[in-house]
């Protein structure tokens, strides 16, 4: 997969299962991203990229009721795991962040390793965060501790308070909305009142 100009200043993506081919409505956008042509021979790293199917959109944009929808018709999710790029992880990030615009709850450097789920609570906003360093494939070890932190976005601009659950304990905000955060073993859920 890569850029549906043919140019080589994005870097070119695996498509590891399957890529579905259908008939979009007319009112959806292809992004800049499509399935790219095979060649007969090479090995599997450098087998993509000739040129652009110009029918085979790597996402589409489209609006549904009174909001936004991004379809990828081809299994990223997967692709990002196997292959373990960031390139991928960009691309879905990227185009979250576009439907969100400024109406951004909260924003988060932590590590990749780290799974974060938002959730609403009694009028607040919980986070789970999944501390995922242990997993070895085929093994679980004990996990290593995690440090980063959060950005409280605009539509959690009047918290006042934030505490982490399970380590008990009572979390700064600071005047940039910035909430330092560690997860000590598995999980932590911080709750933002």
């Amino acid at each position: 997969m890569g850029p549906t100009d043919g140019s080589t200043a994005e870097p070119l993506l695996p498509v590891l299962g399957h890529f579905s081919l259908a008939e979009w409505r007319a009112e959806a956008e292809p992004g800049r991203f499509a399935l790219s042509t095979r060649t007969p021979f090479g090995p599997p790293e450098i087998t993509g990229g000739n040129t652009p199917v110009v029918d085979a959109p790597a996402l589409l944009r489209a609006r549904h009721g009174a909001g936004r929808v991004v379809q990828f018709p081809w299994s990223i999710g997967r692709t990002s795991h196997e292959s373990g790029l960031t390139a991928i992880d960009d691309v879905v990030v990227g185009e979250v962040t576009s439907l969100l615009g400024d109406d951004v709850v909260v924003t988060a450097d932590l590590p990749a390793s780290i799974e974060l789920t938002l959730g609403r609570a009694q009028g607040g906003w919980v986070i789970h965060l999944v501390n995922h360093t242990g997993g070895r494939g085929d093994r679980v070890r004990e996990p290593l501790p995690a440090r980063g932190h959060l950005v409280l976005g605009t539509r959690s601009r009047g918290a006042r308070a934030a505490r982490a659950l399970v380590s008990n304990r009572a979390l700064p905000v600071g005047e940039d909305m910035r909430i330092d955060v560690e997860v000590e073993g598995v999980l932590e859920v911080i709750r933002i009142d």
